[in-house]
């Protein structure tokens, strides 16, 4: 069976998505080897997002399963909302970037009446200013 892997990177944030054929081993290695907090898995699009720092680890740990590799650039057409999000974010101090980070959070989510692209974008600008 052929396996096929596609990096997706993301300019301007810390992390990249994968998009992979499934293979339990390694998903199993992705797991034991990069730290949780360096990888998530998103449901909707069916991806990993992984940090930029995990990157060459990554393509190793591909290569070694015997995937075949794609990579491609992800254009992401600002939205109104990103833009308010990163103008915010770029006028307050430091320290209160996490409060209004979880009080827009609250405000965006879908839970609340926000959508998921609202909370994509809040997240985008939010990993921009944290750099």
């Amino acid at each position: 069976m052929t396996k096929n892997a596609t990096l997706f990177n993301r300019p301007n944030t810390s992390w990249f998505e994968l998009v992979s054929t499934y293979d339990e081993e390694f998903i199993d290695d992705l797991k034991s080897f990069v730290a949780y907090e360096n990888r998530k898995w998103v449901p909707e699009t069916k991806s990993w997002r992984i940090r930029v720092s995990e990157r060459n680890f990554i393509l190793r740990l591909l290569k070694m399963h015997e995937y075949t590799v794609l990579e491609e650039e992800i254009e992401f057409s600002p939205s109104p909302d990103a833009n308010l999000f990163r103008m915010v974010f770029n006028l307050i101090p430091d320290e209160y970037v996490p409060g209004v980070y979880r009080a827009l959070a609250q405000a965006v989510h879908s839970d609340h009446g926000g959508t998921n692209e609202q909370m994509r974008d809040l997240n985008l600008a939010y990993e921009e200013r944290k750099q």
